[in-house]
């Protein structure tokens, strides 16, 4: 008969008192020993675990085995790793399996490098992105859809002023920069391309709706003018070399400001939709405005978020927990409104509040004259979530 290997086992003392357990396996060619650990007696110390030299030599590929069912082969462990299980082989259908996978459920938002990604829509469901997917919530049921659309991860979302249209733009790689969604479809509407070709930083539709703006992450951070529903550029302009981070229409529609690293821009926007004009903000007052400067820093500070106030005021967010604000490109104000970056600015459409948002975790309301906060918030309906000099 070939090869036939036999194993026994037995059990002594280990060099600290624990027991050890071990393996000798003979065979025509070699014998070995293993002695390996009894762990249930040192389950608690592993200093007591101690190891015998492994001389276990591995059987020849043709050594033969003999079982109640037959011959076997004795495989080696690179045989092991590259084929299949003898237990395996024996079950393997030749048809595809006929059941799937379906998505129920997305935890977690994209939310380290960008801002205004999650809406509440017309119909109550909460809009966010996640990775290639922009996920539809519906609070009341606890239940989510998903619009598939893109081929590279979300990075940025805007919400049409009717609460039913969405724009999604996507980061560096892929072919489809932008969708525009009908929420009550689960098909892009539109897919803008060829403009965006290193990603997509932030969206913003215009206060009717019909045009979008749309700033890129390429050297110059091109902003782009789209005719969204026809599908076609309208007008294109280079911004700054710093990064951008954010951009907002007045309520006017006839411009729009972006902000970003020691850079605010606004941009005036031609009524034939043909081009785009831009001139930067003013950055370093001329007089006494709004708060001193920290020490010898007269450098102006990053821009973070920005709005447009219903006056036409533009506010601005810093990464000092600033506010600033402009009347046209003229600097009129400065005030301290958190202890850290300000992240976000958003304005309440019914009365014209003034809501910003810090690092500090604290959400703030202010008056439209962004002068002060409320004390306490004289809102017509009463905001809970708000306390006195806006503490949350």
């Amino acid at each position: 008969m070939g090869n036939v290997t036999s194993a026994a086992a037995s059990t002594h003392p280990g060099r600290r008192g624990g027991a050890h357990t071990t393996w000798t396996t003979s065979s025509d060619d070699a014998a070995s020993q293993l002695a390996l650990p009894d762990h249930e007696n040192n389950m608690d110390d592993d200093s007591d675990v101690e190891y015998d030299a492994q001389t276990l030599s591995a059987p020849t590929p043709s050594a033969n085995l003999e079982t109640d069912k037959g011959a076997g082969t004795v495989r080696t462990a690179g045989d092991m790793l590259n084929s299949m299980p003898l237990w395996a082989a024996e079950g393997v259908a030749d048809e595809q399996c006929s059941s799937s996978l379906e998505l129920q459920f997305v935890y977690g938002v994209r939310g380290t490098d960008c801002r205004r990604n999650a809406f509440f829509t017309a119909s109550g469901e909460v809009a966010f992105h996640s990775a290639t997917l922009i996920v539809m919530y519906e609070p009341r049921r606890h239940t989510q859809r998903f619009l598939r659309g893109h081929d590279g991860e979300i990075r940025c979302l805007a919400l049409h002023p009717s609460g039913r249209v969405l724009a999604s733009g996507q980061a560096a790689g892929g072919r489809t920069e932008i969708c525009v969604w009908q929420l009550d479809a689960t098909d892009p509407a539109s897919v803008l391309t060829g403009q965006h070709s290193g990603g997509v930083v932030s969206l913003s539709f215009s206060p009717s709706g019909e045009r979008l703006a749309a700033v890129g992450s390429d050297p110059m951070h091109t902003l782009v003018l789209w005719d969204w529903r026809r599908g076609t550029p309208l007008a294109a302009q280079q911004i700054h070399s710093e990064p951008i981070f954010a951009l907002s229409w007045s309520p006017v529609e006839a411009a729009l400001a972006t902000v970003g690293v020691r850079c605010v821009k606004i941009w005036g926007v031609f009524a034939e939709e043909s081009g785009l004009t831009g001139r930067s903000a003013q950055l370093l007052p001329s007089g006494k405005v709004g708060m001193p400067e920290k020490g010898n820093d007269k450098r102006s500070p990053n821009f973070l978020c920005c709005a447009y106030l219903r006056s036409g005021m533009l506010v601005a967010g810093t990464s000092r927990g600033e506010v600033w604000c402009w009347s046209g490109t003229a600097l009129c104000a400065r005030f301290r409104a958190h202890d850290g970056p300000v992240f976000c600015l958003e304005v309440e459409r019914t009365e014209g509040w003034l809501l910003s948002g810090g690092k500090d975790s604290r959400l703030r309301l202010w008056s439209p004259s962004v002068r002060s906060p409320l004390h306490p918030p004289a809102c017509p309906t009463p905001l809970p979530s708000f306390r006195s000099q806006g503490r949350p």
